[in-house]
């Protein structure tokens, strides 16, 4: 008998949170922006792509996906504290 073991779901729990990922470690950027961030993908992209003259906030963290359609985009799970705080940073200093 060939007993296949389960294959086991790669997830991460991050500020309360928990997120899957594939095996490259990226996570769904729309997960991250609903669960962390409270805004729709549409919305917390800009927060990547400047579009809307938003700051960029991610031009040194692992993205992946064509960040004109942002229902592609991942962040790896390493990097999304620090996209995260940057984001709620940029929030607080202009009261948002």
């Amino acid at each position: 008998m060939n007993f296949e073991q389960p294959q086991q779901e790669n997830s991460v729990e991050i500020l309360g949170m928990r997120f899957k990922y594939d095996d490259d470690g990226m996570v769904k950027f729309g997960d991250v922006a609903r669960g962390l961030l409270n805004q729709q993908c549409q919305y917390a992209s800009e927060y990547v792509t400047g579009i809307g003259n938003s700051p960029t906030f991610a031009d040194d963290l692992r993205i992946s996906g064509d960040k004109t359609f942002y229902h592609n985009l991942k962040i790896h799970k390493d990097d999304i504290v620090t996209f995260v705080n940057r984001v709620q940073e940029y929030r607080k200093e202009r009261g948002l």
